[in-house]
């Protein structure tokens, strides 16, 4: 079980206080985030299954192939060009695009959606699934 410094156990989340457990925290990033709910729900809809929803994980190639959120497509952001080919078509024109990594203090995701806003992938459709690979496992 990861520290848990500074927390008594809730959920809760206390807005405009500072918080210094960083392990439980993603990275600040202007991104807006999406839970694990929410990713539960992209996954459901329709939209989904034809295109318009993609899930990107920004993990690396071995993480990727002893598990992932079903039909996410691998793209590590630190060899980008190497899943060009495969992510840049999948991305263009999708209405939501999640990006996930390991979760907690992994900042592969938070990279990986600078580099999709460079491959014209609307700020707005970008949603940041910061518990990550971490939070899915433990569902």
């Amino acid at each position: 079980e990861p520290k848990q410094a500074g927390t008594n156990g809730t959920s809760s989340v206390v807005a405009t206080q500072p918080s210094n457990d960083a392990e439980e925290r993603h990275i600040k990033h202007p991104y807006q985030e999406i839970d694990f709910e929410g990713v539960m729900a992209v996954l459901k809809d329709p939209n989904t299954a034809s295109g318009l929803n993609v899930i990107v994980d920004a993990r690396k190639d071995d993480t990727f192939e002893e598990g992932h959120i079903p039909g996410a497509i691998l793209c590590n952001p630190h060899e980008i060009d190497l899943y060009m080919d495969t992510l840049r078509p999948a991305v263009s024109g999708a209405d939501k695009v999640i990006v996930y990594c390991g979760g907690g203090d992994c900042e592969d995701s938070v990279a990986m959606c600078r580099e999709l806003l460079e491959m014209n992938v609307p700020f707005e459709a970008l949603q940041l699934y910061a518990g990550g690979w971490k939070d899915w496992t433990s569902r």
